[in-house]
C-alpha cells in the first residue's frame, strides 16, 4: 500500500479537480501536521473551498492521492470523511433548519441508550449540547429550531457542532466572518487548547487577513487553482502573502468617495418591529453612503428587511425623495426605488440551481420586457457586462450559480440589484466572504453608484469597513441608535463601546 511521510496528519498529492470549462485544482499538493494551524490563502475562485470539499468527500478527485496518517485513503462521501476523524465547517451554512440545535449538533452521532436498538437518549443529547454551546458563550436553548436563528447564531452552532466528537482534523472555512470579537476569541482559545492537549490539526481559510499571524503556523497560497507555495507564517509579512496571492502589488483598499448631495433620498421615521427594532429614525441623501453597525442581535438586518419590504413593520414611516411609501412587499420596494441585498446569499440571495443569467433576470425581467415579451438579448448583454466589471469568475452567464465560489456568488447577488437601477441600495454585509481584490471591486462599484447620485445604506459588522466607507456611521444597541458619528469622528473602539451599551450619545 502507498504511504506518505508519517509526520503529516493529512497529505494531498497532485490533486486535480475539473468542472465544465474550468480546472479548479491543477495538481495541488498540501500537507497538514499534527498540532498546527495551516492557513489556506487565495482569492475567490483560487481553489481553496474546492480543495477542502475534495478532502471532505463532497467532490471526487479526478487525479491525485490523499493520505491520512501516512495511509492512502479514498474519501468518496462526507460520511467517509466523518468516519476518518475529519470535521468541516464550510463557508456556507450546512444545517438542517427543520431540526433543533441539539439534533443538528449530534446529527448522525446521537447518544443512545445502552442495550437498545438505537433509541436516542434525549436527556444526554440536550445536556451535552448545552455544554458545547456554553464553551462559546452561546446563550441559546438547544431545543430552538435552527431555522429561527440568525446567520450569526447558525454559524456559532456549526462551530460548536465540529467539537462534538473527537477529531484529528478540523477544517474551518471563513469561521469568523459573522462572529463578534468575543466569540472570535472564544474560537481561537478552543483552537489553541485542542492543538496543545490533543494535537488536533486545523486547516483555516479566512479573508480576514489580520487573523493569519494571530492563529496560523504555516500558510499555503493558491492562485488560479495552483499551489504558489507553502511558507512559515512567522517568516512572511501580510503584504508579502497578499502579493503572492494576487500576483502583484496591493492596490488602495478604500476609494475616495464623492461629496454627498443635499437632496434626501431615503428617510426612516420611528420604525418599530418588535422585539428587534425599537424606534429607529435615520436618513440618507443622494450620493451619500451611511453605515449601520452593531453587535449580533442589535437589529441591523431586521431594520434592513423592514426597509426593503421583506418583513412588515409594526409602526413607523418610510419616505423616498420626500414621498411617503408603504413598502409592503419586495416588488413594491423595487418599484419605489429601494433594493435590498441580503446577507445570506446561499438561501436568499441566489437560486443555486439556476444560471447566473437567470438569477440576474429575476428582479430585472419586468424592466427588460415590452408588452409582456422579455428582451432576452438585453438580459444577456447586461449580465455579461456585469461579469466583466465585477470580475465574476465563471465560464459564462449560463453557468449554474451554485457552482461558483462564495465570493463570486456574492458578486452575482450584487449584479442583479445593480441592474434594477434603484435610487437607494441597501447592502447587508456586502463584502462578507470576499477576498481583498473582490472587496476593492465592490467598493469601486459603490463609489460609481454614489457619483451617479444613488444613496447607499451599508449594514456591516466590520467596524473598520463602517468607518472607512461611511459618510456617517450609526451604531445600534438593542434595537435603537446608540450613537451617530460623522466620518473621522470615531475609532473602532468608540463603536464597540456604544455597541455594548457604553458611551451612548442617547441619540
Amino acid at each position: 500500500m502507498a504511504k506518505s511521510s508519517s509526520e503529516y496528519l493529512i497529505e494531498m498529492k497532485g490533486i486535480v479537480k475539473k468542472f465544465p470549462g474550468v480546472i479548479a485544482l491543477d495538481r495541488v499538493d498540501f500537507q497538514l501536521k499534527a498540532g498546527e494551524t495551516h492557513v489556506l490563502l487565495g482569492e475567490n475562485g483560487a481553489g481553496k473551498s474546492t480543495l477542502i470539499k475534495v478532502l471532505g468527500g463532497a467532490y471526487l478527485i479526478d487525479e491525485g492521492e490523499i493520505f491520512i496518517n501516512g495511509e492512502k485513503v479514498t474519501i468518496s462521501s462526507p460520511l467517509d470523511a466523518l468516519n476518518k476523524g475529519l470535521r468541516f465547517i464550510y463557508q456556507e451554512l450546512n444545517l438542517v433548519e427543520e431540526l433543533d440545535i441539539a439534533r443538528n449538533m449530534f446529527l448522525g452521532i446521537e447518544p443512545v441508550y445502552e442495550k437498545t436498538l438505537g433509541i436516542v437518549n434525549l436527556s444526554i443529547l440536550y445536556q451535552k449540547a448545552s455544554e458545547y454551546l456554553n464553551k462559546f458563550h452561546i446563550d441559546l436553548d438547544p431545543r430552538e429550531l435552527v431555522g429561527k436563528l440568525s446567520v450569526t447564531q447558525q454559524k456559532m452552532v456549526e462551530i460548536a457542532r465540529s467539537l462534538v466528537k473527537n477529531a484529528q482534523v478540523i477544517v474551518l472555512d471563513e469561521p469568523t466572518d459573522v462572529l463578534e470579537d468575543r466569540a472570535r476569541q472564544d474560537l481561537f482559545d478552543v483552537i489553541s487548547g485542542l492543538k496543545k492537549s490533543q494535537q488536533v490539526g486545523f486547516i483555516y481559510i479566512s479573508h480576514r487577513y489580520a487573523e493569519v499571524h494571530e492563529i496560523g503556523d504555516r500558510v499555503t497560497i493558491l492562485r488560479d487553482g495552483q499551489n504558489i507555495g507553502c511558507y512559515n507564517i512567522s517568516e512572511m509579512t501580510l503584504d508579502e502573502m497578499i502579493e503572492k496571492m494576487i500576483g502583484g502589488k496591493i492596490g488602495k483598499q478604500y476609494p475616495e468617495l464623492p461629496k454627498p448631495k443635499k437632496e434626501e433620498a431615503l428617510k426612516l421615521v420611528d420604525i418599530h418591529r418588535a422585539p428587534f427594532v425599537n424606534g429607529i429614525s435615520l436618513s440618507v441623501n443622494k450620493g451619500e453612503i451611511i453605515a449601520v453597525t452593531g453587535l449580533m442581535g442589535a437589529g441591523k438586518t431586521e431594520l434592513a428587511r423592514v426597509a426593503g419590504g421583506i418583513d412588515p413593520r409594526d409602526s413607523g414611516d418610510i419616505f423616498i425623495e420626500g414621498k411617503k411609501v408603504a413598502n409592503r412587499s419586495v416588488a413594491e420596494s423595487i418599484q419605489n426605488g429601494i433594493a435590498y441585498m441580503t446577507e445570506n446569499r446561499k438561501t436568499e440571495g441566489i437560486i443555486q440551481e439556476h444560471s447566473i443569467r437567470d438569477n440576474y433576470a429575476g428582479p430585472n425581467t419586468a424592466r427588460l420586457s415590452t408588452l409582456g415579451l422579455v428582451k432576452h438579448k438585453d438580459i444577456d448583454k447586461e449580465m455579461t457586462g456585469y461579469m466583466q466589471s465585477l470580475g465574476i469568475k465563471a465560464p459564462g452567464i449560463q453557468e449554474l450559480a451554485g457552482n461558483l465560489s462564495g465570493g463570486n456568488q456574492q458578486k452575482v447577488v450584487i449584479s442583479k440589484w445593480l441592474g434594477t437601477d434603484c435610487k437607494v441600495i441597501m447592502f447587508d454585509e456586502p463584502t462578507r466572504g470576499i477576498d481583498i481584490k473582490g472587496r476593492a471591486d465592490v467598493y469601486e462599484i459603490m463609489e460609481q453608484l454614489l457619483k451617479e447620485g444613488v444613496a447607499i445604506v451599508m449594514f456591516t459588522s466590520d467596524y473598520l469597513e463602517a468607518l472607512e466607507m461611511g459618510d456617517r456611521v450609526f451604531v445600534l444597541h438593542r434595537g435603537k441608535i446608540g450613537a451617530e458619528f460623522k466620518r473621522g469622528e470615531a475609532t473602532e473602539e468608540d463603536i464597540l463601546r456604544v455597541a455594548i451599551g457604553e458611551g451612548s450619545q442617547n441619540y
